[in-house]
């Protein structure tokens, strides 16, 4: 294991959890499936305090840039959070860490092209308004929004690139019920979007290969081969990831 992963395990683990970065590496592992990071160019949109995009350094990416807007939905003090990783692991100065949205970053164009864009939890924040209309029939404007949304994206992906996006799905079970899981007490469904819907948008917006995988919870991951199976692992927390080719 690298330094740099060392150093980033006993942040991670000091500031949260003591398995957080286990469960960090368990997540990435799932989003990234067979895609290596070693020598790639990664985006990561709703970057936070940094965490995933430093993980990703960690795993040999050779450039990682991470954005996230100081404003209303975003993490409180993202910045000085990631400015505090910065400290604890010198390294992590290497992230390109800026204080914007996707459309603006996509507007000011630097003709740099990325081989992963990362959305972590965040699809649903790129317009909060429009992704709750989404399903509905006359919600013709929202989706048209939200495709201008993924041409963005997919224009900073490099030739090869691959966008992918986690999130948890608007239906579950445990909220079909009218019963709270301890894992997803904290969602607000009807700000979500199952993925046909946003497979649909992504190959509007050009995207191709679109691939969804529902992702396990680490405390179950001795399950996994159980639970990997979509209505099952539905009734936890509905959480997937969806990857789309450029």
């Amino acid at each position: 294991m690298t330094s740099l992963s060392n150093q980033l395990r006993c942040f991670l683990n000091g500031k949260h959890k003591r398995d957080h970065y286990e469960r960090l590496q368990d997540y990435l592992r799932q989003c990234l499936g067979p895609f290596p990071l070693q020598g790639a160019r990664v985006l990561e949109i709703g970057a936070g305090s940094g965490d995933l995009s430093a993980l990703c350094l960690a795993h040999g990416a050779a450039e990682v840039v991470a954005i996230e807007p100081e404003r209303e939905g975003a993490a409180p003090n993202s910045r000085e959070r990631f400015d505090e990783l910065c400290r604890s692991v010198p390294q992590t100065t290497t992230i390109q860490y800026l204080d914007t949205g996707l459309e603006e970053y996509g507007s000011a164009d630097d003709g740099r092209r990325f081989d992963f864009v990362l959305m972590r939890s965040v699809i649903n924040h790129l317009d909060e308004a429009a992704v709750q209309k989404l399903h509905r029939e006359d919600a013709d404007q929202e989706r048209a929004r939200y495709v201008r949304l993924f041409e963005v994206i997919r224009g900073l992906l490099h030739e090869k690139g691959v966008l992918i996006a986690s999130d948890v799905g608007r239906y579950n079970l445990w909220n079909a019920l009218g019963l709270v899981f301890p894992t997803t007490q904290s969602i607000t469904w009807h700000k979500h979007q199952d993925p046909p819907l946003w497979t649909a948008l992504l190959q509007r917006a050009g995207l191709t290969h679109v691939e969804v995988q529902w992702l396990c919870p680490y405390r179950l991951r001795h399950l996994r081969a159980i639970l990997a199976y979509g209505p099952i692992i539905r009734g936890f927390n509905s959480h997937f990831v969806l990857r789309a080719a450029r």
